[in-house]
């Protein structure tokens, strides 16, 4: 494995860093989210503080850095882990920025990019279905796990049958999911010491 193909990871961590919902709020309204409700720099965020065309366009500018930091892997390397090293490492940037102090959003959007490259039609197949469900409950925390299980289940059955995809990317989308909780657990603990503080 030669250092260009290792440098993906950085690189994927570097475009999932860049701050998307954190530029268009000062572009656009002149806000800092970081200082805004519970601080998390995201499209809800900015929905909530701005309206839907700001979100509209963190959320593409969100899936495509996923996207994009899977797509740079696959054209530096053929390692099936680097490439998905790299998908892993743009949901860190997005979720911990260097550009922040460390700060980010939970990462839903950049791992839906990273998934929407990886298995295209299965992944819209399970956004689909776990779209209707939010619209339905307005429960969006529970709609990401709805996509991520029916994607995982879509690939892994797939993998079995014809054997067209690697049964990894089903497991791997659980590891992305991992990231999120960790970034909830991480809010709520601090949220929680900022409260006791206050």
């Amino acid at each position: 494995m030669t250092s260009v193909a290792l440098a993906s990871i950085p690189i994927g961590y570097l475009l999932g860093s860049i701050p998307s919902a954190y530029l268009l709020g000062r572009l656009f309204a002149g806000i800092d989210l970081r200082s805004e409700g519970d601080g998390r720099i995201s499209a809800a965020a900015l929905y909530r503080r701005i309206g839907i065309w700001p979100f509209l366009l963190s959320i593409i500018m969100d899936v495509g850095k996923g996207a994009l930091a899977v797509y740079l892997a696959t054209l530096l390397s053929a390692s099936e882990l680097v490439i998905l090293g790299a998908g892993i490492a743009a949901m860190a940037g997005h979720t911990w920025s260097v550009f922040l102090r460390f700060r980010g959003g939970q990462g839903a959007t950049v791992m839906y990019g990273v998934l929407v490259f990886l298995a295209p039609w299965q992944f819209i197949v399970a956004a689909g279905l776990g779209g209707l469900f939010m619209l339905v409950t307005k429960k969006s925390s529970v709609s990401t796990i709805i996509i991520i299980a029916l994607f995982a289940l879509i690939v892994i059955v797939q993998s079995i049958v014809r054997d067209t995809i690697p049964v990894i990317v089903g497991c791997y989308s659980f590891v992305l999911l991992l990231l999120m909780f960790i970034k909830r657990l991480q809010i709520m603990i601090t949220t929680r010491k900022q409260g006791a503080t206050s």
